[in-house]
Parts: structure tokens; sequence; C-alpha cells
């Protein structure tokens, strides 16, 4: 893999020969360099901030995953305090109700 690279070396250095000797395609071969340098450096410093921001952010999201979230319940959670009714099958209501008999409810 190597060997190919070395093949391109010829045409490369006369390549920078020809645009160097000219002075404005080497300011132009300029201006490409230097847009390439600044944007290898903007994706350098994006990737330093990001990295440690989103790994901030994993570790913390899979800590509240462990425990509970104070806003994992959408709704205040009330208490009931009528007393409990119990409860009645629906076959002595119908029997008191053929017998003529009302329950106060």
């Amino acid at each position: 893999m190597v060997r190919y690279f070395y093949a391109w070396i010829p045409v490369v250095a006369v390549g920078t020969l020809v645009i160097l000797s000219l002075p404005w395609l080497g300011l132009i071969a300029l201006i490409v360099v230097m847009a390439l340098v600044l944007g290898a450096l903007a994706a350098l410093a994006w990737a330093i901030v990001a990295v440690p921001y989103r790994l901030g952010r994993a570790i913390s999201h899979r800590w509240h995953g462990a425990h509970a979230h104070p806003h994992a319940y959408p709704t205040r959670l009330t208490i009931d305090y009528r007393t409990p009714q119990l409860a009645r099958s629906t076959a002595s209501t119908a029997a008191g109700m053929l017998n003529g008999r009302r329950d106060a409810a």
C-alpha cells in the first residue's frame, strides 16, 4: 500500500513547483490550504468540546436511569381519604330489589 503512494511523489513535486512558480496560483493554493487547516482546527475544537459533553450526558442519563427521576410521574399522587366501602355482589343487590327492599347507599 505504501509503494503506491511513492509513485505519486514526482507528480506532487512537479505540481507544487508549477503552482508556486506563478504567484496567483500560489495565492489560490495558500487560500485552499488555509481553508483546510481552519476546517481541521474547527473539527478538532468541536471534538474537544463535544466529546466530554456527550460523555457527561451519557453518564448522567445512565445514573438517572438507575434511580427514580423526580419527573418520572407526570401527575401528583393524591390520597383518597374516603372510607373504603365493602364490595357488594350483583346477585345480592338484584335479590334485594326483587324483594322490594331498597338499601340506602
